[in-house]
């Protein structure tokens, strides 16, 4: 029997311009289940849309079982569909040598 891990998190945005966005969180974790890591991580991001429907973001974050991680991404943002595609790199390696590099399409439907 294994538990579920637990976290909290404290985040917040801040609309700088009508086309910039800034983010910023705080996550804590309360125990070591399922790779959780009680080592405290910080992450800031931001999103720039220089034409309305193409989304462009970017973000670190430090600490928890990452270490150093890079967040890279862009996205079609349309009325009724959204398609996103993001890229995560731990330890700032790129593709050579990196802990671990993370990539992730998705796209959702509105009615």
């Amino acid at each position: 029997r294994t538990g579920l891990p637990r976290k909290a998190t404290v985040a917040g945005a801040y609309h700088y311009l009508p086309n910039l966005t800034f983010t910023a969180a705080y996550q804590q974790g309360l125990n070591e289940t399922f790779g959780n890591s009680n080592v405290p991580q910080v992450s800031a991001g931001m999103e720039y849309l220089p034409i309305p429907v193409l989304p462009l973001r970017a973000g670190v974050a430090v600490g928890g079982n990452l270490g150093f991680a890079l967040g890279l991404g862009l996205g079609i943002d349309l009325k009724y569909w959204q398609l996103n595609l993001g890229y995560l790199n731990h330890n700032m390696r790129w593709f050579r040598d990196a802990h671990s590099v993370d990539v992730a399409l998705s796209t959702q439907f509105r009615f």
